[in-house]
């Protein structure tokens, strides 16, 4: 692929702009995966880290992204945006023996700059419109550049991997979130993605069913275990990248590196070391924020409230006894397995093991085959399809595992930089609200930066103080009720089973689904009818 875009870039020179800073963000990526022994070159470009892999095919990609970064790119002199990381030389098209190449070729073929545009610039203005740098994760970035930009503020969204990261397991509209997509206008887009998922049941180590929780399909009250909007997370971006990308700048391939507030200005560095200049900073880099990290007071404590609880998601084939109804297993020692099919080809696999050992904590840092090893290791015995699970875990590449935490801090801005989403105020998988939590605090952050485009300051406060009590539902994980979900015993489990069991045969569930609010908490989602009124 890199040899076709750089043979492109030489015979269509005005196709340089575009094609280099791909190659060039894609170079910068696999530099740092070659870190291993020797320089050994990893497999996953999108880890900052080496991953522990090596192979001839790595080795041979890597060899030829960068030799084609190499490629002297001919066009005519302009000068290149700090926003970019193309900069045109000065040698005008074509270099010719007598221009510092070797070719012999046609000496005029390629002159010609029909259709040639320089690279974009990126100059925010200030007044009445605020240029905003929305900053990794285009899933959450991409929700409040979809009401920034359509109150006419220019944004750029920037993007650490080199290309548009539509992956990911299944996710879930609830509550407030479900408003929020309407007022968006892209409700019935997103019922033409969701995945049949017709309930939820817990099986003993045999696959027996101890319990079921159907869906709430009929559009009233309150969603069960499974929600009426299910829907995978690489359907969702693509979703939300289509519905953008005409008024959005995004920017593949760079992550911040520093930035400083200057005045009304903040200044980002980037990783390719152009730098340049916005009115508003938005940190919508997940969990792990290095935004948030740089911005809270040195004298801050541990921002994550840890759970104890680790989990591992990957993707299997899918076999003729995956239904569209989802399974949950409990396994002693505080382990889980939970299987969801969302297509005809794979299915989902979950692991989830509670464990308070803090040297734990740095599994996800680990080399990939290490996380692999102790999943292996600790699901050994788990009992019902964990051999089939892992078995196929040896060969998956879409794995994932992480740390189940919350993200709590006193302020979620500082100055000109603001945080969203899992960076401000993440909630974790087990408040079943993660996805609607991002949606929610992307449109209030819009709704204020609209309302207050003059005082960012008081945008900012207000979206604190309005916002909170909203996450302070979210976040309300009682770390007892894990410890008896996750139970130590075959006797728990048994204890588990037999109530779940008494609960749906007394149709429980489904009477509190059809006669509760669905509102999280009460919490009222303000009203901002600037942005979606025409």
């Amino acid at each position: 692929m890199a040899n076709w875009l750089s043979t492109i870039a030489l015979i269509v020179p005005y196709t340089s702009p575009t094609i280099l800073p791909k190659l060039q963000g894609s170079a910068a990526a696999a530099g740092k995966q070659c870190s291993g022994p020797n320089s050994a070159c990893g497999m996953q470009w999108f880890n900052p880290t080496y991953d522990g892999t090596t192979a001839i095919e790595q080795e041979m990609s890597a060899m030829s992204i960068f030799a084609n970064t190499l490629v002297a790119f001919a066009t005519p002199s302009s000068t290149s945006s700090s926003s970019s990381s193309y900069s045109a030389p000065d040698t005008p098209a074509p270099v010719t023996a007598n221009t510092g190449g070797n070719s012999t070729s046609n000496p005029t073929g390629g002159q010609s700059n029909t259709g040639y545009q320089p690279p974009k610039q990126m100059n925010i203005t200030g007044g009445d419109r605020a240029g905003a740098a929305i900053l990794t994760l285009v899933f959450a970035s991409a929700w409040i550049g979809y009401w920034l930009s359509k109150c006419g503020h220019k944004v750029v969204v920037v993007e650490r991997f080199p290309f548009l990261r539509a992956s990911g397991a299944q996710i879930d509209l609830r509550a407030q979130g479900i408003e929020v997509v309407k007022r968006m206008g892209l409700l019935d887009v997103i019922r033409g993605k969701l995945v049949e998922e017709i309930g939820f049941s817990f099986v003993d180590s045999q696959g027996k069913t101890k319990a079921t929780v159907m869906a709430n399909k009929s559009g009233k009250g309150a969603q069960s275990l499974t929600s009426e909007f299910e829907i995978m997370r690489g359907d969702l971006v693509r979703l939300l990248y289509d519905a953008t990308k005409d008024r959005v700048e995004y920017i593949f391939g760079k992550l911040v590196e520093s930035f400083e507030q200057e005045g009304e200005q903040v200044v980002v560095r980037f990783s390719d070391g152009s730098s340049d200049s916005f009115d508003l900073l938005v940190g919508a880099d997940g969990q792990g924020s290095r935004i948030r990290q740089a911005i809270l007071p040195p004298t801050t404590t541990d921002p994550y409230r840890h759970l104890d609880v680790h989990i591992a998601y990957f993707f299997v084939p899918r076999t003729e006894d995956d239904t569209e109804m989802s399974q949950m297993h409990l396994s002693p020692r505080g382990r889980v397995i939970t299987r969801r099919s969302h297509n005809q080809h794979e299915t989902q696999v979950y692991f989830m093991v509670r464990d308070e050992s803090k040297e734990l904590r740095s599994l996800p840092r680990a080399p990939l085959e290490q996380q692999k090893e102790f999943w292996s290791t600790r699901f050994a015995d788990a009992g019902w399809q964990a051999p089939r699970f892992l078995e196929c875990m040896k060969s998956t590449e879409n794995f994932y595992t992480q740390e189940v935490v919350q993200v709590c801090i006193d302020s979620w801005h500082k100055g000109r930089v603001v945080l969203v989403g899992d960076a401000a105020h993440c909630a974790s998988p087990f408040s079943g609200m993660g996805t609607t939590g991002s949606f929610v605090g992307a449109y209030v952050l819009a709704g204020e930066i609209s309302r207050h485009s003059d005082d960012l300051v008081r945008a900012f406060i207000n979206y604190e103080a309005k916002l909170r009590p909203f996450v302070n539902e979210l976040q309300k994980v009682n770390p007892t009720f894990l410890r008896l979900f996750m139970p130590e015993t075959q006797w728990g489990i048994w204890v588990i089973h037999f109530f779940l069991g008494l609960l749906c045969f007394l149709r429980i569930p489904e009477l509190l689904s059809r006669f509760s609010s669905e509102e999280e908490g009460g919490w009222k989602l303000p009203d901002y009818p600037e942005l979606y009124t025409p």
